[in-house]
């Protein structure tokens, strides 16, 4: 899935667990190849299956509580990439 689809997802739905971490092809953008996995027990943020670590699945929910939308905006989409880029 792309990454705008992953945090919709993530938006759309309270069955990812605070536990699931998101990990994207780079480079990031919005339609960049996107994974939700478990987190390693071992608290690795190694590559899995060619996907770098962006963000654990709560952190998103962090941004997302706030949105007057149910749908991610590309700004939104945007916003969170830089985040993952320059603060994660």
């Amino acid at each position: 899935m792309k990454l705008i689809e992953a945090l919709n997802l993530i938006n759309a739905k309270d069955d990812f667990g605070d536990l699931m971490t998101v990990y994207v092809k780079k480079e990031w953008i919005a339609d960049s190849d996107t994974i939700i996995v478990p987190q390693p027990e071992t608290g690795s943020i190694s590559p899995v299956d060619g996907h770098n670590y962006f963000l654990e699945v709560f952190m998103i929910k962090d941004w997302l509580v706030d949105l007057d939308s149910s749908e991610v905006s590309l700004e939104t989409c945007n916003r969170i990439i830089q985040y993952a880029i320059n603060d994660a």
